[in-house]
């Protein structure tokens, strides 16, 4: 619960304890991955992207961005809730920077920055940190069914592009994933796919700052990049073809 006060009372404790629990995550991911195949990962607690910092180190800037001091009292320039409004959100974007770091600890010379998050997603799943999740939420008060969505919200964010790097890439990746597109509302009716606007508009809000949480200078840009794809939603007529037009490959032929 601390972890949502913005700032926690105790900044530098509350540190010092994630630490000390990430330590011991860390150990245990050290022995549940001591058995796997050498060629998949055979990780130990002194390697460098299994320190704790690796974790601690966009805390800070998670706070800056719920404390009143980072905006206005009510938002971070209008466009983020009060954590008081919206804990789901918040408990969101905090899983998800607490789990986010899974995908360095899953990256192999050999593989794409994508496999590892894909792995990273799989271990999220494999070892119920998603239900873990859920179970915090619920104990705050969020509602049960919100906070599997909450859950379920992080998972899609650990295999999703980089919001400030492309918001296109990250929608289609969104309506790509069945697990995402149920989040989103996707359904079908006479052969034309929509979406919802509520969750829509809540995963713009999620997506946005948890790219900020690794690109801080990207933040003043991010309210108006909310605003420009609610506007092209909404102008879609929240259909997912229209909002996102097929692509098109090399040879110029539709990417169905």
């Amino acid at each position: 619960r601390h972890l949502l006060t913005c700032p926690p009372p105790d900044e530098s404790g509350t540190l010092a304890e994630i630490h000390q629990k990430t330590r011991r995550l860390l150990e245990q991911i050290a022995r549940e991955t001591s058995n796997l195949q050498p060629a998949t990962f055979n990780l130990q607690p002194s390697t460098p992207n299994l320190q704790p910092s690796t974790f601690n180190l966009q805390l800070p800037t998670f706070w800056s961005l719920c404390s009143p001091a980072g905006g206005t009292p009510d938002s971070v320039r209008g466009w983020l809730p009060d954590p008081e409004n919206d804990p789901a959100l918040w408990g969101a974007l905090l899983g998800y920077l607490l789990t986010r770091p899974l995908a360095s600890l899953a990256e192999t010379p050999e593989e794409s920055r994508l496999a590892a998050r894909q792995r990273a997603r799989r271990w999220f799943d494999d070892w119920l940190l998603g239900k873990v999740l859920a179970e915090t939420l619920t104990a705050l008060g969020v509602p049960e069914e919100q906070a599997r969505g909450v859950s379920a919200a992080v998972s899609v964010l650990l295999t999703a592009p980089d919001w400030s790097a492309s918001p296109e890439a990250v929608l289609r990746a969104w309506f790509a994933d069945p697990l995402a597109a149920t989040l989103l509302g996707v359904n079908e009716y006479q052969g034309v796919r929509y979406f919802r606007k509520e969750p829509f508009e809540w995963m713009l809000r999620l997506a946005a700052p948890a790219s900020a949480l690794e690109a801080p200078d990207s933040l003043p840009a991010l309210g108006d990049s909310i605003a420009e794809w609610e506007r092209r939603a909404a102008e879609a007529g929240y259909q997912v073809d229209v909002l996102l037009p097929k692509q098109k490959d090399p040879k110029g032929l539709e990417d169905l």
